[in-house]
């Protein structure tokens, strides 16, 4: 596809997209059933037609393998504050109530975008073959190449359309696999910055939505508001500190001496949001009708309405940071500011988030050291919102993490959040090990666990021959060699999950890939955080997410919440029907990964590489000690026989590995426990941080070295009684 061509789509589709172009008509009958994907026969009624096969595909996971997660409620429940026929827009069922309703100005809005589209891709339809950059495939955040005209005319373009394809825009910077190098290089510039609004009509917003119309500072007085009067706030600076798609940021302090930020929404952005979503509805159906794909791609626009939507909540979002505080509590160096209520305008409609000023810096005015050790937490802290806690941060670029004053990574910005279901998250920890272990053949049966691809496979027979494809079902252990062959062929293919979104991009001309709606924003979140990765030369060399995901894959494995789960991890555990200690799964699945290094073969130091001992795992593994999520493990110890597990542990061949990997870690631990006594504790180690500053949300509390999570007592109570009976069973025995 020219450059040009695939700017058009970038700005059109990529919303809705994720597969290639081609895709077999005969697939469009299609519906949704339970049980996962089901392929049955099909005969096209047209003469001369080669027959197909019908494919029916639900995104919901098997009833043994599918929980919600903690909070989903409150997501689900969630309803728009807006009248019932903005609804619509958002309901595919309700979408020709609204477009009835509102066909004028449906077709307004589609023309208007048709025809910024069209002037964009004018801009590009002359360039020269000559003049474009080399591909990287990079997913660094910040542009690499100098401005052109071109790239200036496809942002600009992007923000005359509006705030909805800013977000498509911003989305795309960080695809290239999908877009091209070239236009991901020019649309990286939205990350950079957007379009501010009038600092005057910010400030009325903020005055008309607390209802005060007093002046809102001593020498701040906006137009609808009088000069006399109390004022509302002992400072504010009248011109924005930040500006996003949605809104902007201003600083003020409170009569009480509290520095506040106070997020004002973009004007008109919810009246326009609703039309957008009905032509992104439109494109989407006729898109899927036209190529015939099996994904339900309106499903995906649905998912990332509701986010954007919620992300419009102000009170929503606020709800978001205090509940993310409280679930990262044990993570002794995740923190966020807390809200203030008090300047916030109605719960239904309110244009104005009140937060903590939290003293903090930006990653560009970090030193190489510690703008590594920032990129480090947050990859460790998203990394745990996927496997442990399922409530991750979905939009972690640059400008919503800092280094806070107290030496922690502060997380900003809660309105687009993804909830991970515990199903998913163990199928995620299983591909993390999976992908260490180079178990190929076991990771395709969880790319169809999570409907990432269906069951049987499929694949494209006519590759190379036709462009139309045309599927037919094939084993796992051929798609197993195909995806072995595309990973070992990308860049840091066994460390980066964006290496891995690539090579299944380039596999989707081959075989058929589903696209389950939860991918948006998990590829939104983990591609865009490898995207500061990318601005450390020496980190993208080194470091290894698979590597640092490991030990927490396993905390989830060893704490299931499906039935799935449990069941697989009785099998790891203890030999099938019997109370012995399966000792090569065992060691199988806690030695995992042991055979990778997180560092090169230039024999570079975690900490010159930029890993820190961050009290990340200790953290996890009290969690899984003293809480609910242990449960499964401890019915497993209530069940296994102690004293031949003893004298299996010592004698046993099997266990040999196991007993290396123990030995390893008390001695591991016992010269980290001398290296601080001595005082040499390295710079990013919990002994460095500091208490959490006063802007921290309620829910945080304060953090000791010694008690890597924070649990109330009648928890580690409950935990202690749990061990307890254990023990006296053991000791019984």
């Amino acid at each position: 596809m020219r450059p040009s061509l695939r700017c058009l789509v970038a700005v059109l589709l990529l919303s809705c997209t994720s597969r290639r172009r081609h895709q077999p008509r005969a697939l469009a009958s299609w519906t949704p059933r339970r049980g996962g994907s089901v392929l049955q026969p099909f005969r096209s009624s047209h003469r001369g037609c080669v027959p197909a096969l019908r494919v029916k595909v639900n995104y919901d996971l098997d009833a043994e393998a599918s929980k919600a997660a903690i909070g989903a409620g409150r997501a689900q429940s969630w309803e728009w504050t807006g009248s019932s026929l903005d609804d619509a827009a958002f309901d595919q069922e309700r979408l020709l109530e609204y477009i009835q309703a509102r066909p004028w100005e449906i077709m307004k809005r589609l023309v208007t975008t048709l025809w910024i589209a069209g002037g964009i891709w004018l801009a590009w339809r002359d360039r020269k073959e000559d003049d474009a950059p080399a591909p990287t495939l990079t997913t660094s955040l910040v542009r690499q190449t100098p401005v052109t005209a071109r790239g200036e005319a496809l942002r600009r373009g992007l923000q005359k359309m509006g705030v909805f394809f800013v977000k498509i825009g911003q989305t795309a910077a960080q695809r290239p696999d999908i877009v091209g190098d070239e236009v991901a290089e020019e649309l990286k510039g939205l990350q950079e910055q957007s379009t501010p609004f009038s600092d005057e009509l910010a400030l009325q917003i903020l005055a008309e939505d607390l209802g005060h119309d007093g002046p809102l500072a001593p020498g701040v007085v906006p137009s609808n508001c009088h000069a006399d009067g109390p004022t509302l706030l002992k400072e504010l600076n009248p011109k924005f500190v930040a500006s996003a798609s949605l809104g902007q940021v201003y600083r003020g302090r409170m009569h009480d001496g509290r520095e506040v930020a106070l997020k004002i929404q973009r004007p008109g952005v919810r009246d326009v949001l609703g039309l957008d979503w009905a032509v992104a509805t439109l494109v989407s159906r006729g898109y899927q009708k036209l190529l015939g794909s099996p994904n339900d791609y309106g499903q995906v626009v649905d998912t990332v309405a509701k986010g954007v939507r919620m992300e419009l909540d102000y009170f929503n979002e606020a709800a978001n940071a205090e509940e993310f505080a409280l679930r990262h509590a044990f993570l002794p160096f995740v923190t966020s500011p807390g809200w203030i209520p008090e300047l916030m305008g109605p719960k239904e409609s309110s244009r104005v988030l009140a937060l903590n000023w939290y003293p903090s810096r930006a990653p560009k005015e970090l030193a190489i050291e510690e703008r590594r050790l920032l990129v480090e937490m947050a990859v460790e802290a998203c990394v745990v919102q996927l496997l442990v806690t399922g409530f991750v941060h979905a939009d972690p670029h640059e400008g919503n993490l800092r280094l806070g004053d107290d030496g922690r990574v502060v997380f900003l910005d809660f309105g687009l959040m993804d909830r991970v279901d515990f199903g998913i998250m163990e199928s995620c920890a299983a591909g993390v090990r999976q992908v260490l272990n180079k178990d190929w053949l076991d990771l395709t049966h969880t790319f169809q666990a999570v409907r990432f691809t269906p069951q049987p496979m499929m694949k494209n027979v006519d590759f190379g021959i036709k462009k139309r494809p045309r599927y037919e079902p094939c084993g796992n252990e051929e798609f197993a060699v195909a995806f072995q062959k595309q990973l070992e062929s990308e860049a840091d293919g066994q460390s980066r999950f964006g290496a891995m979104a690539v090579a299944l991009k380039k596999l989707s001309d081959r075989y058929l890939m589903l696209t389950p709606p939860f991918i948006a924003l998990l590829c939104r979140t983990f591609i865009t955080l490898e995207g500061l990765l990318a601005e450390d030369p020496k980190m993208a060399e080194e470091y290894n997410v698979y590597q640092t995901s490991l030990p927490f894959a396993i905390c989830r494995l060893l704490s299931p919440r499906t039935r799935k789960g449990a069941v697989d991890l009785r099998t790891s555990f203890l030999k099938e029907e019997s109370s012995e200690v399966n000792w090569s799964s065992l060691s199988a699945l806690v030695t995992a990964g042991s055979g990778n290094s997180a560092s090169s073969s230039s024999g570079a130091t975690q900490e010159e590489i930029g890993h820190f001992d961050l009290g990340t795992a200790a953290a996890v593994q009290r969690r899984l000690l003293l809480t609910a999520e242990g449960i499964a493990l401890r019915r497993l110890c209530f069940e296994v026989d102690a004293f031949q597990a003893c004298r299996g542990f010592l004698t046993c061949k099997d266990a040999a590995p196991l007993r290396e990997a123990a030995m390893s870690s008390l001695a591991e631990a016992w010269a980290t426990r001398r290296r601080r006594q001595g005082g040499l504790g390295a710079r990013g180690s919990p002994d460095s941080f500091g208490p959490r500053a006063a802007a921290a949300a309620r829910g945080w509390g304060m953090w000791r070295p010694t008690e890597p999570v924070s649990l109330p007592p009648s928890m580690q109570d409950h935990a202690r009684r749990a061990w307890r009976i254990v023990a006296r069973w053991v000791w019984w025995y």
